[in-house]
């Protein structure tokens, strides 16, 4: 149970850092 959440919890950092950086080059473009 606890890695099946630490997994999602760690894909959503991932996506949201993803989403963090394109908005970020999106602005400086």
């Amino acid at each position: 149970m606890w890695v099946r959440i630490l997994i999602l919890a760690f894909t959503l950092a991932v996506l949201a850092a993803i989403a963090y950086a394109m908005l970020q080059y999106s602005i400086l473009d």
